[in-house]
């Protein structure tokens, strides 16, 4: 099922999050470019209900916004859930720490490593069903946290890449993405979708327009960005058969 077909099942719950909760970045965090985009968290929450996903490992924990619509979406789980967020840097781990609970979320299940990622993935012994890696922001950090996941992904479960926008130079995280598509990482069967303009359209977020709009201005910026680079799709998720 595609993620588009997902999020359709719990529009109203995740309207009601964004705009009777107030959960977007800049409301919670109070300035833009914290995280994902609203609407890229709010498909990571519909995946996780829809499959029923247990356990949830993120790579770079940030100020906590992905970690809150993940968690949110843990809870509503009857059985026992797993949390487990990675981060290098104690300061945004202690924010996260923080806003998870002025939000009214269970952190019993939450356990915030503080390490870097190199180290920390290779040594947790366990399973996942989904895995957001949105640590390092270059190529050889992302493809050496995707390559370290993989194993730990259970089958059915999913891996979730930032920052897949096309770029000119090599060490992004689109090369890695696209190393994907081309079947040079995986050896097992998987699917692929980019969270793109069909999502962000079906919403139309003010937070994720605004967004979309800084980016566009940043990149005109940026000799390495593509011109026709999409704002809207930056993020791509990848299920194990």
């Amino acid at each position: 099922m595609k993620p588009i077909t997902i999020v359709k099942k719990y529009e109203k719950e995740l309207k009601d999050l964004y705009h009777h909760s107030s959960w977007d970045p800049l409301s919670l965090n109070g300035h833009y470019g914290t995280a994902l985009k609203v609407f890229e968290a709010q498909t990571l929450y519909s995946i996780i209900k829809h499959k029923k996903y247990r356990d949830v490992l993120e790579i770079g924990t940030a100020e906590g916004f992905s970690a809150l619509y993940m968690c949110k979406a843990l809870e509503a789980s009857k059985r026992p859930v797993s949390f487990d967020t990675v981060d290098k840097r104690p300061f945004p781990q202690k924010l996260a720490r923080n806003l998870l609970s002025d939000q009214g979320v269970d952190t019993s299940f939450v356990n915030f490593i503080c390490e870097d990622s190199k180290v920390a993935i290779p040594a947790l012994n366990k399973q996942y069903d989904m895995c957001l890696i949105d640590g390092s922001h270059d190529y050889s950090g992302t493809k050496k946290d995707l390559i370290n996941v993989i194993p730990k992904i259970k089958k059915g479960g999913c891996i979730v890449l930032d920052d897949i926008q096309p770029t000119i130079t090599k060490d992004t995280p689109y090369w890695v993405w696209k190393e994907v598509l081309n079947g040079d990482i995986f050896e097992e069967k998987i699917r692929t979708y980019e969270l793109g303009s069909k999502l962000c359209d079906f919403f139309s977020y003010d937070y994720d327009l605004n967004e979309c709009e800084n980016l566009e201005r940043k990149w005109k910026r940026k000799s390495w960005i593509l011109d026709e680079t999409n704002p809207k799709a930056t993020v791509g998720v990848i299920f194990k058969k």
